[in-house]
């Protein structure tokens, strides 16, 4: 009698398992500061009373709308509070590891996956209520439908499905309602189509391509515009931090900071941005071959 075959663990799951892992340890070690306490106190209020208090804050009030139904499911504990974060966390290594795959392949999903679940930075904000992982998901989403859509057109299509054109909008308008620096996600993934497009120009119908693009984004941006004029309000009137470094050492702190976590970054050392320098070098490497 044959033994049954029962397949190997998806190594995808082994990623998501550890992220999951990293994210969750000692989640509620630390007791909450002070805007994970505004956290906390929004949640606590009716939905409408939320709308009512984000209109005020610089921050709009998708994720506190989230914090407020999670609460109600899981209670206001330190952990309660957190794991909405760290959900939405695991969630983005794997959008991360889809998106990985559908560019290129299951290993460079898996890769992609693996660096996104070890991040400094990704389980730093993962442990945090606060909307900052909710941002980086709409962000993450927001590429994989812009590659979803690329990869649709590339096989001789005008115009999108109905599901990538609803996970399209419905993105752009989560991620406007969870943070006021989404629409530079919202530019960066209109960079890449307009190079897309471009690249793409002489198979034609790049007019009506382009109308469907734009459609989807005008219909995004119907859906936020209830909120739009306290977002141009808050925007104008909020106070800007100072300015303390220049141009050098913000980049700097910055490339630290998205690598390594928001630890040691108010000295970058020039060590570490040559590592990423050569790095970035590297991952171009294979678009600059002369055998490309």
């Amino acid at each position: 009698m044959s033994r049954p075959s029962y397949g190997r663990f998806p190594a995808h799951l082994a990623v998501l398992a550890l992220a999951a892992g990293l994210r969750f340890y000692r989640l509620g070690e630390q007791s909450l500061w002070a805007d994970e306490g505004n956290s906390a106190a929004l949640a606590t209020r009716s939905l409408f009373r939320i709308a009512q208090d984000a209109a005020a804050d610089i921050h709009p009030p998708l994720y506190y709308w989230l914090l407020h139904l999670w609460c109600q499911l899981f209670g206001n504990s330190e952990v309660a509070l957190r794991s909405l974060s760290t959900i939405v966390g695991v969630g983005l290594v794997y959008i991360i590891y889809l998106t990985g795959r559908r560019l290129q392949s299951e290993q460079m999903g898996l890769a992609a996956a693996l660096i996104a679940a070890i991040n400094p930075l990704q389980i730093y904000y993962a442990q945090e209520a606060r909307m900052y992982t909710l941002l980086g998901w709409w962000s993450g989403l927001a590429l994989y439908t812009l590659t979803l859509y690329i990869l649709h057109e590339g096989d001789g299509h005008r115009r999108p499905t109905l599901g990538v054109a609803a996970l399209l909008v419905i993105t752009l308008a989560g991620g406007l309602y969870t943070h006021y620096m989404f629409p530079a996600i919202i530019g960066a993934i209109n960079a890449l189509y307009l190079l897309w497009l471009w690249d793409s120009r002489r198979r034609g119908d790049v007019f009506e391509r382009m109308i469907w693009w734009g459609g989807l984004h005008l219909l995004a941006l119907l859906l936020f515009l209830p909120w739009l004029p306290i977002a141009q309000r808050q925007l104008a009137v909020w106070p800007r931090p100072p300015m303390q470094r220049d141009f050098a050492q913000s980049f700097g702190a910055a490339l630290i900071t998205l690598s390594l976590g928001p630890v040691g970054y108010e000295q970058p050392d020039w060590a570490w941005n040559t590592v990423f320098a050569l790095w970035a070098l590297l991952g171009l490497w294979p678009h600059v071959r002369p055998t490309r």
